[in-house]
């Protein structure tokens, strides 16, 4: 009955001698106007089909003229005999000249909200008719070409625009492979950013089931904006992908991601969209960063610099509470090289797990300038301020080229086998916050090494000297030593220390002091003495000032008060023997024991 109607039709029939109808049919259901200007065309047999010439759908009141859809074709036709087995088998969709002109005023309000209607009903009404229904949907496929999409939101202050749009697909929702092919350029106004995309991929959509499968998935982006490190991004992406749209779920497995000749493997999965929870499992060969951040702009102006670099380098930290609180994630990643900062770090090895807003890392370890690094980090945003923990244990590492590869001019101040180890907290939204804030213990310890300080080492050679009563002698670039080890306390951000210990085979240190590691600065005593004698007079040496330029000096009154007692001492030894030889020639035995001092 059905096919004898629609044969009825399409031969009775010109959709054309329609179009007022259909125009005011649009006008009374949206508000807004319809213009056919294109022929618009029905095929019965074998294919019951449509096609529409070129056609205009007006904008939302308060948006402009400019319409808010358009396109030059549109093309589809269905299987006769499939409607009469309940089941739409249609042809390729064909799509040429789309143009949607998406909006969002200063006000948040958009130019679809009088479109969407009441979703809770529309819901509703989805459910009860996909209950009630059996009828599947099964389409050849879809060739979109020349079609743009725009979203200008001016409350945002942006524009993005898809142009061209290039879709070409086989059989959707019949569950077999389907092989589909897309290509996009992408531009946005804030910040400014333009892209070419270009997706391939066999594909086995099943709409029935929500099911999604997509295997040996290509995706290339290339990318251009004075956002990306070094202003271009490329990368790459191949996979297998399944995912689930009913169960909310996404695998990724096997994955591999290559991002400014930076190479990732391994797998990925999510579940819940809406509440995320992640597993992967991740390897890199090598990672450079400086390849993924942004390089800083070397052409502004050094006053400009100046002037800008103390609110810059105190910009509140924005984190994503929100998505931190609602993630779950369960990972791990193996790093074979790592480039971070000027350093190098090799076979690093991380377990990551986060719920609640509590993200640890847990444990990290790694080797670096011939050393092994344990440690574990920590970040707390379930609460208002964002708390912040790590600890560290640091064997056998060749500190100066760690400290040459962290320095601007390449030199190291000390040098030897170290051991190192620190468990400090802080809380706080602003680096100066989290300095001021930052509390725990630290200690190191180095055999067999030198500091490094050319004045360092004259202002050592000018204590010798006086302590051996001789004029200084030309001093080295650097002070050879045996062990050097301390502790530190560190409260609000300064460390403490009382108990620096320097052993050299020419002289001992004993030193104190304090370190303000917000303020890059300390103030400290080296106490110095001879290594024969150790436990005599020692001469103090301060060092205070920024950790870039520190002054040294020798406090020569303290050490002549020093001095003098140990004079006075001798004395008291050289008078004591004198007279204790003059009254034993005058009287012998008879004031034996007797001690004057």
């Amino acid at each position: 009955m059905f096919v004898v109607g629609a044969a009825i039709l399409v031969a009775t029939v010109d959709p054309n001698d329609h179009k007022e109808s259909i125009v005011a049919a649009v006008k009374d259901a949206t508000g807004r106007d319809l213009k056919l200007e294109g022929d618009i065309g029905f095929s019965f047999f074998p294919k019951l089909g449509v096609k529409l010439g070129q056609a205009e759908f007006s904008n939302a009141k308060g948006f402009g003229d400019e319409p808010f859809a358009s396109v030059d074709k549109v093309g589809v036709s269905v299987d006769l005999l499939s409607l009469l087995k309940m089941k739409v088998q249609a042809d390729t969709i064909e799509l040429k000249g789309l143009r949607v002109n998406l909006q969002k005023n200063r006000n948040g309000k958009t130019n679809w909200d009088d479109l969407s209607g009441n979703s809770s009903s529309a819901s509703s009404d989805a459910t009860t008719s996909s209950d009630s229904s059996s009828i599947g949907l099964e389409v050849a496929g879809i060739h979109i070409t020349d079609s743009q999409v725009i979203y200008d939101d001016r409350q945002a202050g942006n524009k993005i625009t898809l142009n061209p749009i290039e879709l070409k697909t086989g059989s959707v929702g019949s569950g077999k492979p389907s092989k589909i092919s897309v290509q996009l350029g992408l531009t946005q106004t804030n910040p400014a950013l333009s892209a070419d995309v270009d997706l391939n991929t066999n594909a086995r959509l099943n709409i029935d089931t929500a099911v999604y499968q997509l295997t040996d998935l290509v995706l290339a982006v290339n990318a251009k904006g004075d956002t990306l490190p070094n202003s271009v991004l490329d990368l790459k992406v191949n996979s297998d992908v399944e995912a689930n749209l009913n169960s909310e779920s996404l695998k990724l497995d096997p994955i591999d991601i290559s991002l400014a000749d930076v190479a990732l493997d391994g797998s990925l999965s999510v579940k819940s969209f809406s509440k995320p929870n992640i597993k992967f499992a991740l390897h890199s060969n090598e990672i450079d960063l400086a390849k993924l951040i942004p390089a800083s702009d070397s052409s502004a102006s050094a006053s400009s610099a100046d002037s800008s670099a103390q609110t810059d380098s105190d910009a509140k930290i924005e984190l994503p509470v929100d998505m931190l609180r609602s993630l779950k994630i369960d990972g791990s990643l193996k790093v074979d090289k790592l480039l971070a900062s000027g350093l190098t770090m090799t076979d690093i090895s991380a377990k990551i797990d986060g719920k609640g807003g509590v993200i640890n890392l847990n444990p990290l370890t790694m080797n670096l300038y011939q050393g092994a690094y344990t440690g574990s980090a920590g970040l707390n945003v379930s609460g208002k301020t964002p708390k912040y923990s790590a600890s560290s244990d640091l064997k056998n590492l060749a500190v100066e080229g760690l400290m040459a590869d962290l320095s601007e001019d390449g030199k190291s101040i000390i040098r030897g086998k170290t051991q190192m180890a620190f468990n400090v907290a802080t809380s706080g939204d602003r680096p100066s916050t989290l300095t001021k804030r930052l509390n725990g213990k630290a200690s190191f310890k180095a055999a067999e090494g030198a500091l490094q300080s050319e004045k360092l080492a004259q202002n050592v050679e000018k204590v010798i000297a006086f302590l051996k009563g001789r004029q200084p002698k030309p001093a080295g670039e650097e002070l050879v030593f045996d062990s050097l080890a301390g502790t530190f306390n560190i409260q609000n951000g300064v460390a403490k220390n009382n108990d620096l210990k320097l052993i050299t085979p020419l002289i001992y240190v004993n030193g104190k002091g304090d370190i303000d590691i917000g303020e890059s600065s300390l103030d400290y005593v080296m106490a110095i003495g001879l290594s024969e004698e150790l436990g005599k007079a020692a001469i103090p040496i301060t060092i205070k000032g920024p950790f870039e330029k520190p002054k040294y000096g020798v406090d020569f009154k303290a050490a002549l008060s020093e001095k003098q007692k140990e004079v006075v001492e001798e004395k008291k030894e050289e008078i004591k023997e004198k007279i204790n030889d003059k009254v034993k020639d005058k009287l012998g035995d008879k004031l034996k024991g007797i001690k004057l001092f």
